[in-house]
């Protein structure tokens, strides 16, 4: 059974949907003392993070129990749609962590974005649903932390940054899409303040009304635009471009993935700006 979702992919900036920001690439460990560790957010531009607080949970602790809250009050998601929390030695940083290294541990742990006051999340606070807005359950090469994965992503995979001492983030890509889907984090080389690649997740009513993808069979999607489709790339979850189409000043074609492996591709257009998610 296909299923096809449509998202607006922002060239140059970032436009969300309702839930409108998001834990959007985490990097917890690297090569000796952990000096350029940060969370990064993703959102509308000028949206108030007044209401949000960041926390930190150690699944080390027999209860889970939280480490680290950032208060994100009087901050605001900037004009590139990203928002940095780090050490002062990130590229693009918007707010530093309150220690210069080491804030972050490795795993198996967890970072949660809430809407919530600070003062409700103290050191040593059970992690909790309510007022969740995103989490992110990681580790580096860790065994999963079956409490956390229960209480935040059920059924799921825990998100995996690397061996300890690494060189990766974990980051969504494309930017966005659902919150509490650690399916959508690839670990890959940090971007902090900056797209993943692949595209940039979110969802416009004007799109959906004139950008569409139809199921024809098995591995073929009959793309319809308002204008000439222009050119037509296929890239993977990862930001792989794997097809590209000839340039036409046609409004509708048939794009062929019947030669594709099953999974997430991104169908993109130089004349739109969009990308049509798929799954194979």
């Amino acid at each position: 059974m296909k299923k096809i979702l449509f998202f607006l992919a922002c060239i140059g900036g970032v436009q969300m949907s309702a839930q409108s920001i998001l834990i959007n690439e985490l990097d917890a460990d690297q090569v000796g003392s952990d000096t350029l560790e940060f969370v990064e957010l993703v959102g509308t531009p000028n949206t108030s993070l007044d209401g949000y607080i960041l926390v930190f949970f150690n699944g080390g602790d027999a209860n889970n129990a939280s480490y680290r809250t950032v208060d994100l009050a009087g901050q605001t998601i900037p004009a590139s749609g990203f928002f940095v929390v780090g050490s002062s030695y990130v590229p693009n940083v918007n707010m530093n962590f309150s220690v210069a290294n080491n804030a972050i541990q490795n795993g198996a742990d967890a970072v949660a974005l809430y809407q919530a006051a600070a003062a409700d999340y103290p050191d040593g606070t059970a992690p909790s649903t309510t007022g969740l807005v995103d989490a992110l359950v990681y580790g580096t090469a860790d065994a999963d932390d079956a409490e956390l994965m229960a209480l935040f992503a059920p059924g799921q995979t825990q998100a995996d940054e690397g061996a300890a001492n690494n060189t990766e983030s974990l980051s969504r890509v494309p930017d966005g899409g659902a919150a509490n889907t650690l399916s959508l984090f690839v670990a890959q080389a940090p971007t902090p303040g900056a797209t993943n690649g692949g595209g940039t997740v979110g969802i416009s009513t004007i799109e959906l009304s004139t950008w569409k993808s139809t199921v024809m069979h098995d591995g073929k999607w009959w793309i319809t635009a308002p204008s000439e489709l222009g050119t037509i790339q296929v890239w993977t979850i990862n930001g792989s471009l794997v097809k590209q189409f000839a340039s036409t000043s046609a409004t509708t074609m048939v794009v062929d993935l019947m030669d594709m492996p099953a999974g997430v591709y991104l169908i993109s257009s130089n004349k739109m700006n969009s990308t049509l998610k798929v799954v194979k």
